[in-house]
This record gives structure tokens, C-alpha cells and sequence, in this order.
């Protein structure tokens, strides 16, 4: 009999620490994020990449940058295009436009 209802004292007290636990460490990740010592960041910034724009001719994608309509580099589809212009620019980031990326993307879906 002492050792069921030292099961069952044992197992309330980790259920309740388990959950005091959780409690703690969500807590803890609201105040870290209050505070902005904790901050997501997913992209890079926007001043590291070079804008470009799209264009379609002839079945073929041409880059330009966008500041002063310089040829980047061509491609049949968007997954060549990005390897022509990781290979003539290695490591450099680029952006484009999400509209201009949607018109590119209506004519060239499957490699959107």
C-alpha cells in the first residue's frame, strides 16, 4: 500500500514539475523576446542585394540590374538563370521584385 501511494505521489510531483518546466522556459523565451536579445532573423538585409529586374524573350530570361539596365545574365528557366548568375557573380545576392517575379513565374510555372 506505502508503495502505490509512493507511485502515485511520485508521479504527481512530475507531472506538475514537467509542467512548471514548460511554463518557465515559455516565460523565458517572451521575456528574451520583449527585450530583443533574442531576434529572428530569416533574410538578409535588403542593402546587401543588388536589385534586378526580369524579362522574357523569345523563351529566354534575361537579367538586368535594375539601377542601370545592365545585362546580368540569361537563362531557359529560372533554376538556369540562377546558375548563370552564380556563376558569373559568385557569392553576390540579388533580389527581384515579387510582382516581376510573379509575371516571370505565370510563363515559366513549373520552374517557379
Amino acid at each position: 500500500m506505502e508503495i502505490l501511494i509512493l507511485l502515485i505521489v511520485a508521479f504527481v510531483g512530475f507531472v506538475f514539475g514537467w509542467n512548471a518546466r514548460e511554463l518557465w522556459a515559455i516565460r523565458q523565451v517572451h521575456r528574451l523576446l520583449e527585450s530583443g536579445e533574442l531576434g529572428v532573423h530569416t533574410e538578409e538585409p535588403e542593402e546587401d542585394r543588388t536589385k534586378m529586374r526580369l524579362e522574357v524573350q523569345s523563351d529566354v530570361i534575361y537579367a538586368y540590374n535594375d539601377e542601370d539596365n545592365s545585362f546580368i545574365a540569361q537563362g531557359t528557366d529560372l533554376f538556369d538563370l540562377d546558375k548563370a548568375i552564380q556563376a558569373r557573380f559568385p557569392g553576390k545576392k540579388f533580389a527581384v521584385r515579387e510582382d516581376n517575379l510573379k509575371e516571370i513565374g505565370a510563363k515559366y510555372h513549373e520552374s517557379v
